[in-house]
């Protein structure tokens, strides 16, 4: 199985949002702004959104698929292509659970101070 591009976390949340539904860079900057419905619990500055765009296209992973006029300017409409909907969906491997020293099923023991015993 060969890896994808490396990608950035900001670059990992617009795959995302572009993997539930196509839509413009200007919408997913209100949406990542900090008034935002995802910019409340973290940020992601406009510039980083257009260049993050550029970078998923250069890559394969999404691409445009229509143009939005009205009024202001032109809006390119953005989809994931299937091969960024895979890199967006979750890993199907579950993360490792951390052991917990002293708790259930711990096969070591550690004292008050944590001195092995």
């Amino acid at each position: 199985m060969t890896e994808g591009p490396s990608l950035s976390l900001a670059e990992h949340a617009i795959l995302a949002v572009l993997s539930e539904r196509p839509t413009h860079g200007f919408a997913i900057a209100r949406l990542t702004a900090p008034g935002g419905e995802l910019g409340q619990i973290w940020h992601i500055p406009r510039p980083v959104v257009y260049r993050s765009l550029g970078r998923l296209q250069d890559a394969g992973l999404i691409t445009p698929a229509a143009v939005e006029s009205g009024r202001g300017p032109q809006r390119t409409i953005y989809t994931a292509t299937a091969p960024g909907r895979q890199a967006a969906a979750p890993s199907a491997k579950p993360a490792p659970t951390p052991s917990v020293p002293n708790g259930p099923g711990s096969s070591q023991v550690r004292g008050p101070r944590g001195w092995r015993m």
